[in-house]
This record gives C-alpha cells, structure tokens and sequence, in this order.
C-alpha cells in the first residue's frame, strides 16, 4: 500500500497468516467505522476448518444509527 502511495487504508489482521483487505473488493462491513464506545464487536470462529468473521451488535441499534466498532488499532512503522 505505501509502495502505491496509499495513505488511507486498513486491514484487518484475522491471524498471522490471514489479512482483510477490502480495498479493491469487499461487502458492506467495510463501511463500518471505528468509536472508542462501539455499537457491535468483530468476532472470529472457526467453522469446519475455517476462519470466520462475523459483526455482531454490542446493544439495540436504531435504525439510521451508523455502525461502528473499535479497530484496536495498531501502527506498523514510524509512518
């Protein structure tokens, strides 16, 4: 990403060998931001041998509410 001159991007490290990036394909959940005071929470299961990511609400959300969870984020590098 730094390489193409990105300067606003996320990824979501599942493990360490699986990394979400949604910059080129993904579904609705990349439109989910982040808040220190969260409306959902991002969990992993295992399914039958696989990784799964599920979003689940934290509390009733109204309808229109934006949704949002918190990253945990964590900067690599000095940039």
């Amino acid at each position: 990403m730094k390489r193409q001159r990105y300067t606003n991007f996320y990824l979501c490290e599942v493990s360490s060998n699986m990394v979400i990036d949604a910059t080129n394909k993904g579904n609705k959940s990349r439109f989910i931001n982040h808040s220190c005071e969260p409306n959902t929470e991002m969990e992993k299961w295992t399914v039958d041998g696989e990784t799964r990511v599920g979003i689940f609400a934290l509390r009733d959300i109204q309808r229109g509410e934006e949704l949002t969870y918190d990253y945990k984020f964590v900067q690599f590098g000095a940039d």
